[in-house]
Parts: C-alpha cells; structure tokens; sequence
C-alpha cells in the first residue's frame, strides 16, 4: 500500500478527456489514468579526445493514455479503480497531448541533467537504453513524474517508434519502409558530464 495523489486529475473513459461530473459527495466523477512517454539515452562512441556526448530523446509522436477500468473512488483498494495498466487512448488522438508532450519533455531534462553524472557508460563503444516515463495530471494541472522503467514492454505495432530510434543510434541508412516517421525529438542537456572514466557511485 502506498499514498496515492491527491484530486488526480480524472478522464471520460470513452473520450479520454478531463470530466466535469461530480459525484453526490461533491468528487469528481471519472477514471484515474497515467501519461506513458518514451524516452532514450544515446552516448556515442567517440573517435575524438574527449569526453563522449550523452544524447537523451522523447517522442513526441508515440505514446499512451492508460485509463482505470473502474472509476475512481479515493478510498477503493480495487486494483481496477487504482491501477491504471491498459493502454487506452494512442496520445496523438489525445487532445490534450502537445501541450502535456511539451511540459514532460522539460521534467525529463531536469531528471536526465540530475543522474547523467551517475551513469556508467563505456567508453570504448556505443551504447543506447529505452525507458517508459510515467505521468499524472492533479486537477490544478499540475505535473508530476512518479516511475520510469527501463526496458518497457513493446508490442508489434510500437515498431516504427523502435526503428526510428534505432535510424539515430545505428546510422547505417534509414528505413522508409513504414511511411511517415516517427519522430523523437531531442532534448538540449545543459552541463554534460563526462562518461570516458567510469566511476562507482552509492
């Protein structure tokens, strides 16, 4: 059990969109939901003296809205009222996506700028992660970020978005096979730190 975040921000299950329901106890009445946003570290090998670059990347054309099967009650251990799991809504049928995609992109810098010095990455080749951000909306708009898993799971039709981002880690010619291109846009880290010496942290 944990503490769950007060007055989450609540959606319509069939329209994905913010409710303007009230229940009798004066509760917004809605479905919890989470923003899934990927995400991707690249730190190419270098062939120059030097520290290697860490590059970081959000995708701005592929994610989800995951919406509770059950509405919310603030005080249910339901695990279909608190857990939101199922990927409901693709985020570019999310009207609300630009605006969100943009303000997540800046808390990943943030995040990214404050453990790049903790990673440990080799000098002597390339290397490249996938992550899954996760997100919630309160209903005064804030942001928060509560997880980011590495190696989230990918299923079939998530492919372009992989492709893509391997067209930027393994730059041997990109693959136009699959019509317009995702796009993963990357995010500009102020004050990189150097990965050529690898250091152990506690």
């Amino acid at each position: 059990m944990q503490a769950h975040y007060d007055r989450p921000l609540l959606l319509e299950p069939t329209s994905g969109m913010p409710t303007a329901r009230r229940l009798p106890s004066g509760l917004p009445a809605g479905h919890k939901f989470h923003i899934r946003l990927y995400v991707f570290l690249y730190a190419p090998r270098s062939r120059l003296k030097g520290k290697p670059k860490i590059r970081a990347f959000t995708c701005r054309d592929h994610g989800w809205i995951c919406i509770a099967k059950r509405p919310w009650d603030p005080i249910s251990t339901d695990r279909e009222v608190q857990i939101t799991r199922d990927r409901s809504v693709h985020a570019t049928k999310w009207a609300m996506w630009p605006p969100v995609y943009r303000r997540m992109k800046e808390k990943m810098r943030v995040l990214i700028e404050g453990v790049a010095r903790k990673l440990q990455i080799p000098a002597s080749k390339s290397a490249f992660e996938l992550f899954g951000a996760d997100f919630v909306l309160t209903e005064d708009e804030s942001l928060l970020m509560y997880e980011v898993n590495a190696g989230p799971r990918i299923k079939d039709d998530e492919m372009p978005m992989v492709k893509a981002m391997l067209d930027i880690c393994v730059p041997w010619g990109r693959d136009t096979t699959e019509g317009k291109q995702v796009v993963w846009d990357e995010i500009q880290i102020r004050n990189e730190p150097s990965v050529r010496k690898r250091r152990t942290y506690e």
